[in-house]
């Protein structure tokens, strides 16, 4: 017996889970055929999904499913750089009324080991404080609902392009990647530097005001700088 999920068949006993995983603990059986035990169901956890699917688009549909919230819970990952921002915003109330509210807002970079992922470990060396042969994500919460966001992010890259800003260096040595080097890694722009008026920011929107007469380049990642000294708007 199979189940079909997004398109893709599963076997039923995984199927079932995936389906416990997707669907939640707290709310009913998806399906008729199922409800009988539905509460019995584990879901799928990380190591699960990756030891059972060999297909692909399986585990791609798992995966989704898990979310890099739950895979955080499931993983051991270490603090790299954490770093706090203190901002300021204005916004309109529910009662209509503009205020301007301060808070602070928090990142945080971990690495993760290959072998937590089930992926093929990777050749180590370390620039900075940044162990090159793990994987990388940052941690930061919603300003306006306070929901916490998880996202992968590549610190080879950000060593790269930082190491660029260089004159002779090409090797890539003793660059340290912080929390808001990553988070500004997330942000992209044809804009060349020095272009950019100010950031806006709400939720995965983001805004870049551009001064009069600039000029567009190649697409770039923004820079920490950008990020600490441009945002004057969040929500």
């Amino acid at each position: 017996m199979k189940i079909i999920i997004d398109n893709v068949e599963f076997p039923f006993n995984e199927g079932c889970k995936l389906l416990k995983l997707k669907h939640g603990s707290n709310t009913e059986s998806p399906f008729k055929e199922i409800e009988d035990f539905w509460n019995e169901i584990e879901p799928l956890t990380f190591k699960e999904i990756i030891t059972t699917f060999n297909n692909l688009e399986q585990r791609r549909i798992a995966l989704s499913y898990l979310g890099l919230e739950n895979l955080s819970k499931e993983i051991n990952s270490k603090l790299v750089s954490t770093e706090t921002i203190s901002k300021q915003t204005t916004w309109v109330n529910k009662d209509g009324v503009t205020e301007t509210i301060k808070f602070e807002d928090k990142y945080e970079l971990y690495s993760v080991d290959p072998k937590d992922l089930g992926a093929p470990q990777q050749h180590v060396w370390y620039n900075g404080s940044i162990n090159m042969g793990n994987y990388h994500y940052l941690k930061f919460k919603d300003t306006s609902t306070d929901r916490e966001y998880l996202l992968w992010v590549d610190c080879g890259n950000i060593i790269k392009i930082k190491s660029e800003v260089r004159s002779n260096d090409t090797h890539y040595r003793q660059i340290d990647v912080d929390a808001i080097d990553a988070i500004a890694w997330t942000i992209q722009t044809n804009l060349k530097k020095g272009d950019i008026e100010k950031i806006i920011r709400q939720g995965d929107c983001i805004l870049l005001k551009r001064k009069k007469g600039a000029e567009t380049d190649v697409v770039r990642h923004l820079t920490s700088e950008e990020y600490r000294s441009l945002l004057v708007l969040e929500s």
